[in-house]
């Protein structure tokens, strides 16, 4: 027993990572119970609830889903396994009731967990905590076991720090002030989907925790509120960012029609100045000079723009379809372009001594634009038509989003991943992951570790969609995840 003790307080983080995977993974239209908010601190920086509800669909589709992702899998065995002997389909499943949430705060991880038959969870908490004495707080019995300490209070088993543990009492019994009090967060719970299954909410200061830096940027500190509901088509993953959206990140996605319907990604947002953002940064004079010369063009390629990736042989075919408000000032720019972009990608001359440049080049149906030749045949060719700038490394890409035939809209997968295209939107983004990791495969990125990685994951996936619209102050985001 002293044994399993040790292992279970030297392993805290890994105890939190199982019972959520048992919980979800062992787990009715109706909403999910949702409580567990109430004996959680106002200050916890990271909120994450689970419906644990038996006899909910939603929950055992979850469960379904989940099962089918080898990083799941391979994520709950190494976390069984750090933690021993603890089972959890015995230890947890026979006595959780419909919910389950973990609270990250900075004086710690809190866990709770709805307990539908106490007297089993006690027994369970007994062996566990084995003849270590108990304490008490405000009349309620406070088990320790290691650094951690445990409780029944309200209906829940509270399990962290002692610290949060104690006030997760309190607040119970009405003294201080908690989560579900929080005005942004009470918001944030009123918007939720009922057919949901798992939600999370950061105040935004958490997101630095739990988010890749570039996203955690994104968030810039605003809280935020998300929600995983399961449908017949696969996952669909709704967010909420409270505050800081901007109106004059608006656009009309209409240029989605000059994305070819064979494209395995595209990304559409009102300026290509956001897609750099995205970018990782470059230095040296090179790069000074060329974001100088950019930036004439980009002040007025402000209508919206698209950007997509078709697959083509010997390489995919990358497109840049963007509204103009001046056409004449963006045929001055694309000029200006043209010698510091020509260095960049030949160098400052070819074999013959003759420094290349952009050639006019004719595309037929009356197109007109300029083409730059790269060593080893391939090509970089622009046009200006009508309102729209159009830059291509094929021919071939500038003449299909110039006059497109069928679109990247009709397709089956597009409709299903993306569920209608918004009048008005702040983003617009659709992968075809199939195409995605053939297209992979073909160019040998299995050599890659991170690839490797999350290739079998991928596979799992058919395509992603995302829409990002504004809702007054706040920004909303609506990813699915199409899993056959």
């Amino acid at each position: 027993m002293s044994r399993q003790r040790a292992t279970i307080a030297g392993a805290g983080l890994a105890v939190v990572v199982v019972v959520v995977l048992a919980v979800v993974l062992l787990g009715g239209a109706s909403a999910p119970a949702d409580r567990a908010d109430a004996l959680v601190p106002a200050d916890a920086r990271v909120y994450v609830h689970l419906s644990t509800d038996p006899d909910r669909d939603q929950d055992a589709r979850v469960l379904e889903l989940l099962q089918r992702f080898p990083a799941v899998t391979a994520l709950r065995r190494r976390a069984e396994s750090a933690v021993g002997a603890f089972d959890f389909k015995r230890d947890v499943r026979s006595w959780l009731g419909k919910e389950a949430a973990i609270a990250a705060t900075e004086r710690g991880t809190l866990l709770v967990l709805a307990v539908e038959k106490e007297s089993t969870a006690q027994g369970v908490l007994t062996r566990v905590a084995g003849a270590r004495p108990a304490g008490r707080h405000a009349g309620v019995v406070v088990r320790r076991f290691g650094p951690t300490a445990a409780a029944f209070t309200g209906g829940f088993l509270v399990i962290g720090p002692e610290a949060l543990v104690k006030q997760s009492i309190d607040l119970e019994q009405g003294r201080g002030r908690s989560l579900s009090k929080d005005e942004t967060y009470a918001r944030a719970a009123e918007l939720r989907p009922d057919d949901r299954s798992i939600d999370a909410w950061t105040d935004g200061s958490g997101a630095a925790f739990v988010l890749p830096l570039r996203l955690a940027e994104v968030v810039g500190g605003w809280p935020v509120s998300a929600s995983v509901i399961p449908n017949d088509r696969g996952l669909r993953l709704s967010v909420r960012r409270f505050g800081g959206a901007s109106p004059g990140a608006d656009f009309d996605p209409k240029l989605i029609d000059s994305v070819p319907n064979a494209a395995l990604a595209y990304v559409g947002v009102r300026s290509p100045r956001t897609l750099g953002s995205l970018l990782p940064d470059a230095g040296g004079d090179a790069a000074a000079g060329l974001k100088k010369g950019l930036a004439p063009l980009l002040e007025v390629l402000d209508g919206g723009s698209a950007l997509s990736i078709t697959p083509a042989t010997p390489e995919p075919v990358v497109t840049l379809a963007a509204r103009t408000s001046d056409p004449a000032a963006a045929r001055e720019a694309l000029a200006g372009l043209q010698g510091i972009i020509a260095g960049l990608l030949t160098g400052s001359e070819d074999l013959t001594g003759q420094v290349p440049t952009f050639e006019e080049l004719d595309l037929g149906d009356g197109l007109d634009g300029f083409r730059l030749r790269l060593a080893g045949g391939g090509e970089l060719v622009y046009v200006v038509t009508g309102r729209t700038v159009i830059v291509s490394n094929s021919s071939d890409g500038v003449r299909r989003a110039a006059r497109p035939s069928e679109s990247l809209r009709d397709t089956e997968d597009f409709g299903a991943a993306v569920d209608g295209v918004p009048g008005t939107a702040q983003a617009l983004a659709f992968l075809d992951a199939s195409k995605l990791l053939a297209l992979g495969d073909e160019a040998g990125l299995d050599a890659s570790p991170t690839y490797r990685a999350v290739r079998n994951d991928l596979r799992k996936v058919r395509a992603l969609g995302a829409v990002v619209r504004r809702r007054g102050n706040d920004t909303t985001v609506e990813l699915n995840f199409l899993i056959p």
